[in-house]
């Protein structure tokens, strides 16, 4: 049995050329068998695997970057720089994903913020209106307790 040395078909041993591909046939070479060797291992240097713009992070080293980027102000600070500035792109890439994230999380707070004082008062509002329809007893103590409670709330707010 011959194989081809363009498409790898089988062919007949009596065949001069491939039957699927049409290549000539070397008799010599297309009966040998192919040996493919392993790749050759990464070399592993500090906190990067090989070396380079796309060296892969080991794991310890997400870890650290990942400490260093909870840290308020300073490792944010050094994630917007390391996002921008940074050769490696896995490390970039990685930055620039944690800074997104931190973004995202700020919108959210600032959003809660701003919404807070208008959810407050439709609080207020709602257990107004349910304690003019409710008889005197003990679920209208407390509902009168909890909206005591929210206008302070609200008055802490707007100091």
């Amino acid at each position: 049995m011959a194989f081809c040395n363009e498409c790898g078909a089988k062919n007949s041993d009596d065949m001069s050329f491939c039957a699927e591909c049409g290549h000539p046939l070397n008799k010599a070479t297309a009966t040998e068998e192919v040996v493919f060797s392993p790749a050759p291992s990464p070399i592993i240097e500090g906190s990067h695997v090989n070396s380079g713009d796309n060296s892969v992070l080991k794991t310890a080293a997400y870890f650290w970057y990942l400490v260093l980027y909870s840290v308020p102000f300073v490792g944010w600070l050094a994630c917007i720089i390391i996002s921008f500035a940074v050769k490696n792109k896995n490390l970039r890439n990685f930055s620039r994903a944690i800074l997104i994230s931190l973004l995202i999380v700020i919108a959210f707070w600032v959003i809660a913020y701003l919404a807070l004082p208008s959810i407050i008062d439709g609080c207020i509002i709602y257990i107004e209106t349910t304690l003019k329809d409710m008889p005197a007893g003990a679920e209208a103590d407390e509902l009168r307790k909890a909206l005591e409670d929210l206008i302070k709330a609200q008055t802490e707010l707007k100091k």
